[in-house]
């Protein structure tokens, strides 16, 4: 009977951390790749949220085009492999929107990458707002 109790204890403690979850798990791990020029990938980011993207490039010039979809304006941010933020972009220029196309209020880094190696790709939303959209590389090791 005692078994029984435990047993019936047990699967209702599985069936509640089913239903609520845990609100301190963490957050997924990153999408982790080799990115080339032209590739593109979907993102979405939650509300006060952010989507990671782990890439392994060459060294040279490193251009990341984020682009939000129904009215989302990304940040994007590109973090070294030792934590130092390298650049941050919200909105792009108007040299860049020639260049490149794109909106006034997505964002696009352009930054020489000195070392082949792994950075890390950061989008986030404008004043925390969530969206999805699309990040692309028109040039990497330019």
């Amino acid at each position: 009977m005692l078994l029984g109790l435990l047993a019936l204890v047990a699967i209702g403690g599985v069936v509640a951390f089913l239903l609520w979850g845990d609100d301190d798990a963490a957050e997924p791990p990153p999408v982790t790749g080799t990115v080339t020029a032209g590739e593109e990938r979907s993102f979405t980011v939650a509300d006060d949220g952010e989507w990671d993207l782990v890439v392994e490039v060459p060294a040279g010039l490193l251009v990341i085009d984020a682009r939000g979809v129904d009215g989302f304006d990304p940040v994007v941010t590109l973090v070294g492999d030792d934590g130092r933020e390298l650049a941050r972009n919200d909105d792009r220029s108007s040299q860049q929107q020639e260049r490149y196309g794109g909106g006034t209020f997505d964002a696009l880094i352009a930054q020489e990458v000195p070392a082949a190696g792994r950075y890390r790709i950061v989008v986030t939303g404008f004043a925390g707002q969530g969206g999805a959209g699309q990040v692309s590389f028109p040039v990497v090791g330019g």
